[in-house]
């Protein structure tokens, strides 16, 4: 299981926390002073990813693990706890995110 990031947004979709693993693969073959630049642009277009596959689902997650997949096969487990929600985010199986 490739864990690919952890996510809390509020109940507005704004990100409050934010945590990536494994982001070196993306920065393979940059030059390093563009580094930064290649990272928050990834870390937006996930963001945003989320946001689209998984905004009408929100409220019927308060107290349940919802699940969600997006077009480059990565998975995301959320939950909602009050006014904020969770997401955990990886390739191949779900089951290790719950």
């Amino acid at each position: 299981m490739a864990m690919h990031s952890i996510l809390v947004f509020n109940a507005n979709g704004e990100d409050l926390l934010t945590k990536y693993f494994s982001i070196e693969k993306k920065l393979s073959g940059i030059s390093e002073e563009n580094h930064s630049d290649v990272i928050y642009k990834h870390c937006r277009t996930w963001e945003d990813e989320v946001r689209l596959q998984t905004s009408k689902m929100w409220m019927n997650s308060l107290g349940s693990n919802q699940i969600a997949r997006t077009f480059d096969d990565k998975i995301i487990v959320f939950r909602r706890i009050d006014d904020i929600i969770v997401f955990a985010t990886g390739e191949d199986e779900y089951d290790e995110l719950v």
